[in-house]
């Protein structure tokens, strides 16, 4: 890891000691075996990738093209978010998955609050997600770091904030 990149030390809910950095494609394969065990792949917006190959090309490529931020729990990630950048537009879309054993802790808060700051030093305009309307959990996380909604669909939602 170069010394540019963001390392944190950080404590959960539970006073869990957990590391926070910004994901290089050098993490894939840890990276991987976060995105093999993870539980519902496909189930919204068929994210994760349930196939393999597919998930491989996906994390690959996000690594490759995106702003990643990673949660270690020792040597063994356990949450990801991403910001994809469109350049055209001076904004991106965010991406968040959690281990299901590492949930409800405060991870998914610091890892948004991470990417929306590195927005910001990115002078992005604008962060936006879409989320599952009853995902009552995530989008509570959302409105305390900012976002706001944009709609009012369903099954899910637009949310976004301005930087």
């Amino acid at each position: 890891m170069t010394a540019d990149l963001i390392h944190i030390e950080w404590t959960d809910k539970t006073g869990a000691p957990l590391g926070l950095s910004e994901g290089t494609p050098e993490d894939s394969a840890t990276l991987m075996e976060m995105y093999d065990t993870f539980t519902l792949k496909g189930m919204y917006q068929g994210l994760p990738p349930i196939e393999p190959d597919a998930r491989a090309q996906w994390v690959a490529k996000l690594l490759r093209t995106a702003e990643n931020f990673l949660a270690w729990d020792g040597g063994q990630v356990i949450g990801h978010a991403a910001l994809i950048l469109d350049k055209e537009r001076n904004d991106a879309e965010f991406l968040i998955f959690i281990l299901s054993s590492h949930r409800n802790r405060g991870l998914g808060k610091k890892l948004t609050q991470m990417a929306v700051e590195k927005a910001r030093k990115l002078e992005l305009k604008a962060v936006w997600l879409t989320v599952e309307a009853f995902n009552f959990r995530a989008v509570s996380v959302y409105r305390k770091c900012g976002f706001v909604f944009l709609d009012t669909g369903e099954p899910e939602r637009h949310m976004r904030i301005d930087l």
